[in-house]
């Protein structure tokens, strides 16, 4: 069975749920198109039968609670079966991420996408990944899934709306080498930005095209010739950490079009934002202070996880009296 998607229609949201399904050509064994969407039928199977690499993964799932505490349930059951996406085929791997629910079709719900014709040794790890509610990426085609309650059957579907581009610039920067690696989210889904490699990780790009929507990085790993750093949606307030993780509704400041590329050339002026303490914050004398700094750039509403150039280059922290008296300094790892 071959499944076609292409790049251009009515305009979309970020691989959104009512995009337009799949066009199928032929059918196969154990896959039955709806309308234009293929149903794959997806079999029971125990976790201690499952390859290790997978059984590793899905084992946070398959634990039942006993009076002193955990216990690994022997019986608890994940689901696998054979896909075809766009002209390959894949092993699918349906099952618990954290605890087990009962349900599988929970866009948290762990699906674990591999090559079908080798041996299952590395499992992929990207930021949004390896769930439901994922966009997968073959090239410049999408596809997004969804299951049955009890997990029987997988639903394969292919993103036919627009497409725009995502590029790092330069930022008028006198560099040779411009790349990033990683993934993008939205409130529904994340995708990433490259084609992920059978053998693990994925390729560095300069450009990539994307389901039109708005956008954060999941985690995006840039190049700039020998300085490296990453960078994700910043999460934290003014005298808040993490204030701001369960607040995923609001759409990103990528924004991805069909007119025109988005360019992420950091042209904007970082600035240094204190989770801890609060700006108004006041501490007795002879009390001890927690510092947490942030390094941000608020124009794209993200923070920088790392910086490197052959090292790791740590921000430098002075805390000065008013009347310029050095109380303290040293490095502030990111984290």
């Amino acid at each position: 069975m071959l499944m076609v998607c292409g790049g251009t229609g009515a305009q979309a949201r970020a691989a959104d749920a009512a995009a337009p399904p799949p066009t199928i050509s032929s059918a196969q064994t154990s896959a039955a198109p709806i309308g234009n969407t293929v149903a794959y039928d997806l079999k029971e199977v125990l976790i201690p039968d499952l390859p290790e690499a997978v059984r590793s993964r899905l084992t946070a799932g398959s634990f039942a609670k006993v009076r002193d505490g955990l216990i690994q349930d022997s019986s608890a059951k994940v689901r696998e079966g054979l896909i075809q996406v766009g002209d390959t085929k894949r092993k699918v791997f349906l099952g618990y991420r954290g605890s087990r629910t009962g349900q599988f079709d929970l866009p948290t719900t762990a699906l674990y996408i591999l090559a079908a014709d080798r041996p299952i040794r590395i499992l992929p790890s990207w930021v949004g990944g390896q769930q439901l509610s994922s966009t997968y990426r073959r090239g410049d085609s999408f596809y997004r899934f969804s299951a049955t309650s009890a997990g029987d059957k997988l639903f394969v579907r292919c993103y036919e709306g627009p497409l725009g581009t995502l590029q790092i610039g330069t930022g008028g920067r006198k560099v040779s080498e411009v790349s990033m690696t990683g993934s993008v989210g939205s409130p529904d889904t994340a995708v990433l930005v490259s084609e992920e490699r059978d053998t693990g990780g994925s390729m560095s790009v300069r450009s990539c095209r994307l389901p039109v929507g708005d956008y954060y990085p999941g985690f995006l790993n840039v190049t700039y010739d020998r300085l490296q750093f990453g960078i994700l949606r910043n999460y934290h307030s003014d005298g808040q950490p993490g204030a701001r993780i369960a607040n995923r509704s609001q759409p990103g400041a990528i924004r991805i079009r069909a007119d025109q590329p988005f360019v992420l050339d950091f042209s904007g002026k970082p600035q240094v934002l204190f989770a801890l303490p609060a700006k108004d914050h006041r501490v007795k004398c002879g009390s001890e202070l927690l510092v947490k700094g942030v390094l941000i750039d608020p124009a794209l509403d993200v923070m920088f996880r790392y910086i490197r150039q052959d090292r790791q280059l740590d921000p430098k922290v002075v805390i000065k009296r008013t009347n310029g008296e050095i109380v303290a300094q040293g490095a502030m790892p990111f984290g």
